[in-house]
């Protein structure tokens, strides 16, 4: 017998004692014993659905959590903070109520000292046994594809970030390239005409790719540098300037287009390719080489992001099946074969090289 069902037997007894005192100690004791089994059986019974809803509340806030955090190192989700919900119902707690609506980083702790025990007590609910309350993710920053942010399952050392910065030579090795930007190059830069663009647009967007190498000139060779613009170019970003092989594309709310140079002048990369899918707002992708060559990437009115993913993550494999055997053209080969395919998901791909 349970502490509590002890306690419940001896004020039961105490209890029918004194409301019939001419009664068998017996029969009170046998009657008490009665009470308290009914007693223990509702009480395990409240028990059992306390570990239930509470377990369940910890198992549902922590694949939210795992899958936030999945979301991010495969680069589909960006910074996040975490906002605490409670269930707005009159079952709120005083204490939950007071962490409603609160914002903290992902790595920050609600609350310390809680009232259920687990190894991740304080980053997301229950606070207490049979807690409802429930996390909110809000994305604060967009996917950051760079040198020091990997694609998943990919090593950037190999040459995946800027896609070509391999030359094969007669003897069948490698050795890194980089194409100088030069007067020639800048004006051979073509005009490239999207579908649903007026000619003007194309001239702008030709003058916007000259201007992005022009800059790009100043800085070490094999240096990326990006900019972006309003889709009527009456508004841009200042020149972004990155590092050998990788930028970071500035990200608006309203639609616009992302341009950036490849110091090796060939596709878009990968993380190119996920970076554009993933920006809802980002319409259009320019990549134009140090040599003068231009590729463009369009979401059209049919765009499917859910397909667009699902299909580059098939070809992925092939991706990295080039990369591991040190051939960039076979890696080339694979992503233009892909993009010449994206219109079935309503993106319009573009060679003006």
């Amino acid at each position: 017998m349970t502490a509590a069902a002890r306690n419940f037997y001896d004020n039961m007894v105490k209890t029918l004692t004194e409301q019939h005192p001419r009664t068998k100690p017996e029969t009170l004791q046998a009657r008490a014993l009665e009470q308290t089994a009914k007693y223990a059986e509702r009480l395990h019974r409240q028990r059992a659905l306390t570990i239930a809803q509470t377990e369940m509340a910890y198992a549902y806030n922590y694949g939210a959590d795992e899958g936030i955090r999945q979301a991010q190192a495969d680069y589909l989700i960006g910074k996040c903070i975490k906002k605490w919900c409670t269930s707005g119902d009159e079952g709120v707690c005083e204490e939950c109520e007071k962490l409603d609506g609160m914002e903290i980083g992902m790595e920050e702790q609600f609350f310390s000292g809680n009232k259920v025990e687990y190894d991740e007590s304080g980053l997301f609910p229950p606070l207490h046994p049979r807690c409802g309350c429930a996390v909110e993710y809000i994305e604060v920053e967009a996917p950051n594809f760079s040198l020091q942010n990997p694609l998943p399952n990919v090593s950037m050392d190999q040459g995946i970030s800027s896609m070509n910065e391999l030359t094969r030579n007669a003897d069948g090795t490698y050795t890194i390239t980089e194409e100088p930007i030069t007067d020639i190059s800048i004006e051979r830069v073509s005009k490239l005409a999207p579908t649903g663009w007026s000619d003007e647009m194309a001239t702008r967007l030709q003058d916007a790719n000259r201007k992005l190498l022009a800059d790009a000139r100043q800085y070490p060779t094999g240096t990326e540098t990006a900019t972006v613009y309003s889709m009527d170019f009456s508004v841009c970003s200042q020149t972004v300037v990155g590092t050998y092989g990788a930028v970071n594309i500035p990200v608006l709310d309203e639609p616009y287009i992302g341009i950036h140079n490849h110091p090796d002048g060939l596709v878009f990369s990968p993380a190119d390719i996920i970076n554009f899918f993933s920006r809802n707002s980002m319409n259009a992708l320019v990549a134009v080489g140090n040599n003068g060559s231009a590729y463009l990437m369009q979401k059209m009115s049919e765009y499917d992001a859910v397909k667009a993913f699902d299909a580059f993550g098939l070809v992925k494999q092939d991706m990295d099946k080039a990369v591991a055997a040190g051939d960039p053209q076979a890696l080339v080969n694979v992503i233009e074969n892909f993009l010449r395919e994206a219109k079935k998901y309503g993106v319009e791909f573009i060679s003006g090289s």
